[in-house]
């Protein structure tokens, strides 16, 4: 009966608790980290791939932008060409130092704004070339409405322009932290709510957590084992599952152009690492992801490793019943 009480204690609280630790733990080196978040959107391979041939050909047929509908295969062959990619890149930086900003805010109520105006004056400044070149690949595709003019194109992408907002605006840090992951569970900390978020209290936060979770799988192990070894290991196992699931998803987050992440892209993405473009934007993954995957497999490598040995000294138990 103890034991089936321990089991089911673990799989609705020492589970849950078990894997939030292992996440702050593998997270917690990169989460705040402004360079590694622009690291992200500033390699030039992310943009390179996005201008491969076998994208626009992946486009579907109709893109709306405003009232005016396009060609989807035509305006992405020109949008690759024509769109200010420097400019895009730039605005990319400035969103992440404006998300952080706010995340980091002290404030709970401060907005913080992304200036979209600059983005908006270079798309205007490039739509005649795009006009020009949606209307030599309408032509080219000997499609019906290759007879439209370059002007009434620069037209309707224009007012497609003006219609983009000024700015975007990002939520305050109260909403910030109840997306999920370490900003979430540092909401739900006993007197975190209003203090802001820094690196210093999520090293607070993990190091509670982690300790917290310790103390309850060695409590579930006491609970669910019969004598001081059998406890030390029924609470290996509770680490060793958690550990295994940590791990699984740093191997499966390391091997970008492999078979696992390609099959559980969407099918048009996974057209897309296969791709002309695919070389670029698999290496642009494995440069990306493998800060991220290396935390996540070396916590879960530790924490499985860790498990793995607890769950032996049962084995020390029987060893001694035979002597």
């Amino acid at each position: 009966m103890r034991k089936v009480l321990a089991n089911l204690l673990f799989i609705f609280l020492g589970l849950p608790l078990a894997l939030s630790a292992l996440m702050l733990i593998s997270v917690r080196p990169w989460a705040l980290d402004r360079d590694a978040y622009k690291r992200f959107v500033e390699d030039d391979r992310l943009y390179a791939a996005l201008q491969a041939p076998g994208i626009a050909n992946r486009a579907p047929e109709t893109i709306r932008l405003g009232p005016a509908s396009f060609d989807g295969r035509a305006l992405a062959s020109a949008a690759q060409k024509d769109l200010p990619w420097p400019e895009i890149k730039s605005t990319a930086s400035r969103a992440v130092d404006t998300a952080l900003d706010a995340a980091l805010s002290a404030a709970p109520e401060n907005r913080a704004e992304l200036d979209l105006r600059p983005l908006k004056a270079a798309l205007r400044a490039k739509s005649p070339a795009a006009a020009r070149d949606y209307a030599a690949a309408l032509a080219a595709g000997d499609h019906p409405a290759a007879a439209q003019k370059p002007s009434d194109t620069a037209k309707a992408l224009t007012a497609a322009i003006d219609a983009l907002p000024d700015s975007a605006k990002v939520p305050p840090p109260s909403q910030l932290r109840r997306i999920g992951g370490p900003m979430g569970v540092l909401s739900r900390g006993p007197g975190i709510g209003n203090e802001a978020l820094s690196q210093e209290l999520l090293n607070r936060m993990t190091a509670t957590t982690a300790a917290v979770s310790a103390l309850l799988l060695a409590a579930l192990g006491a609970l669910g084992g019969s004598g001081a070894l059998s406890r030390i290991a029924r609470a290996g196992k509770y680490l060793l599952l958690p550990s295994i699931l940590v791990l699984a998803l740093g191997t499966v987050l390391a091997i970008p152009s492999g078979l696992i992440l390609q099959n559980l892209l969407p099918h048009d993405l996974q057209g897309m690492v296969g791709g002309s473009g695919g070389a670029q934007l698999r290496a642009y993954l494995a440069s990306a992801l493998g800060p991220i995957a290396r935390s996540f497999f070396i916590t879960g490598l530790v924490g499985a490793s860790l498990g793995g040995m607890l769950t032996q000294a049962k084995r020390l138990d029987e060893s001694k019943e035979p002597e």
